[in-house]
């Protein structure tokens, strides 16, 4: 990780809060954590403080269901997991990013329009879309719906910009 950002490029630790205790694929369904939050912290989050301490870029989102943080959705969509449990009890404010929106765990049980807008008001910075043009306008559309609303304010907007400035302003090959 070091290596890679002292030649530029932005490394990104995943998938946060932790998908190596899962036997589920969330390409293709929604895995589900029982395990408390403890277990979680011994475990799980080992990496992630290692690579925060250790200043990474960025981190990557789980598309899993963390149920002793929050049994209701995926820590994607879930601000008790990103803004609460990663921004604010482990410190973190480098960039966040979503796993695909396109995976089967999100797809399968959110309108990709609402599992965005959902994915920002939890705290994640840059949302990934990465196979169907069609479905990005989607995103884009509600997305954009959602800030002329005010359901997605300028203020949550402008923390974001400021994450992706400061990664792009220090890693070249992002």
């Amino acid at each position: 990780m070091r290596a890679m950002q002292a030649c530029g490029v932005a490394a990104c630790g995943k998938h946060f809060p932790g998908h190596g205790d899962t036997d589920m694929d969330s390409h293709f369904d929604l895995p589900k954590l029982p395990h408390a939050l403890a277990r979680l912290e011994q475990l799980e989050f080992i990496p992630f403080r290692a690579a925060m301490k250790a200043g990474i870029a960025a981190i990557m989102s789980a598309h899993v269901v963390f149920e002793a943080i929050d049994s209701e959705v995926p820590g994607t969509l879930s601000a008790k997991v990103i803004t609460g449990l990663l921004r604010n009890a482990l410190g973190f404010d480098g960039l966040i990013l979503t796993d695909d929106l396109e995976m089967k765990a999100v797809a399968d049980r959110f309108e990709i329009g609402d599992a965005a807008v959902r994915a920002v008001m939890a705290g994640c910075d840059t949302l990934l879309v990465c196979k169907n043009l069609p479905v990005q306008h989607k995103v884009i559309d509600a997305l954009a719906g959602a800030i002329a609303s005010g359901r997605i304010s300028h203020e949550r907007l402008a923390h974001s910009k400021r994450r992706l400035d400061v990664v792009l302003n220090t890693h070249a090959n992002i």
